[in-house]
């Protein structure tokens, strides 16, 4: 039985597994096979899939989530990025 937290890693991570194949092939692609009507929009096309993907990777490593008290808010990380140590997760979001 999944704990809660583990739980709702695996709900958020799912987006990300159709997003990084999607991506992917769009990456390659709008270059190549888009129709001459798209052409014009080919490269911002290719910059949106390229950014999706950076998202997309970036979600299940750290998985942000922001606990709000009175006078604080604590920025707890439910990522792939704590099985190394949290450092690294405060690290990656800077």
């Amino acid at each position: 039985v999944l704990q809660k937290p583990e739980m709702f890693a695996y709900l958020f991570a799912a987006p990300s597994i159709i997003g990084i194949p999607a991506n992917i092939a769009m990456l390659f692609l709008t270059p190549f096979k888009s129709p001459e009507a798209f052409k014009k929009y080919s490269r911002i096309m290719f910059c949106a899939a390229l950014c999706d993907l950076i998202g997309a990777t970036a979600l299940p490593l750290a998985l942000p989530r922001s606990v709000s008290f009175h006078d604080a808010t604590i920025l707890e990380y439910n990522g792939f990025c704590t099985f190394h140590s949290v450092q690294l997760c405060w690290a990656a979001s800077g």
